[in-house]
């Protein structure tokens, strides 16, 4: 009978109480039900989809107009396309994905009878924090992108495996700050509506203020996108070190991020 129930006996004590039990409740809310393959064929569409017609349609519409476009510009214009529609579409989509995570369950009273079980706080959030980075990373990141390498490489042969893999990194690096703004946004919130407020206003916005104040690409994630495809193009050694202080510094939000949230959610009252 107890492989039928959702929690399981709790051995652990500490912040650490209750933690495997919540991380098999919400990975199994991406991976036991239809969420899984649903998202997963949503990004082989927006990204590897997007980028065959890219490459095939783009180059092919410039000669019909009678201004033909050489391989190099075709690739440039691929890799712009490749990583400006990835940062902006997985942020949105990430963010969709969380924004009911916790203020979801602080209002409908989930969190209270969860956290009457022998739980820790701590756990709960990390729980939410895990599940939904783990699976973003796999199905809007990682599987796409082995399709987007392979579809760049056989066009562009010569193509850095070290540059795509470094700018891959930095996209999950920008999806893991919308991640833990969204979850966060989430914890100290009252509405639903601000988390959606926050998070799209700052993914959105910041696209706006960057080309207001463009000294913003040196502080914010705003401009990585711009980084991402200069690194596969010149190499992680091809860009100004400057260049990479906006990387540190969005994974440095991330980690401020969630700490702030572990510091809510403890003083929180269910």
């Amino acid at each position: 009978m107890s492989a039928n129930q959702l929690f399981q006996l709790e051995e652990t004590r500490g912040w650490r109480m209750g933690l495997r039990n919540l991380l098999r409740k919400e990975n199994g809310e991406w991976w036991q039900t239809k969420r899984w393959w649903i998202q997963l064929l949503v990004w082989l569409v927006v990204i590897d989809g997007f980028l065959l017609f890219l490459l095939i349609g783009v180059p092919q519409a410039a000669s019909l107009s009678g201004q033909p476009l050489s391989d190099a510009e075709v690739f440039s214009t691929a890799l712009d396309a490749l990583f400006g529609i990835a940062s902006m579409g997985i942020g949105i989509g990430v963010i969709i994905a969380t924004q009911d995570e916790v203020i979801g369950e602080k209002l409908s009273g989930t969190a209270a009878w969860v956290l009457s079980k022998p739980s820790s706080r701590i756990a709960f959030y990390l729980s939410k924090l895990l599940s939904n980075s783990f699976s973003t990373l796999i199905l809007m990141i990682g599987i796409p992108f082995l399709g987007a390498f392979a579809i760049m490489s056989n066009n562009n042969p010569e193509m850095s495996v070290v540059g795509f893999l470094s700018a891959a990194g930095i996209l999950i690096i920008h999806t893991f700050f919308y991640l833990s703004l969204s979850l966060m946004v989430g914890v100290f919130a009252e509405k639903r509506s601000a988390v959606l407020a926050v998070t799209l206003a700052g993914l959105l916005g910041g696209q706006i203020m960057m080309n207001i104040v463009k000294e913003l690409l040196y502080f914010t994630p705003f401009g990585l996108s711009q980084i991402m495809s200069a690194i596969v193009s010149q190499g992680p050694l091809g860009i100004p070190g400057m260049l990479w202080l906006p990387v540190g510094l969005t994974f440095l939000w991330s980690v401020i991020f969630i700490v702030l949230s572990i510091w809510k959610i403890r003083r929180l009252e269910f």
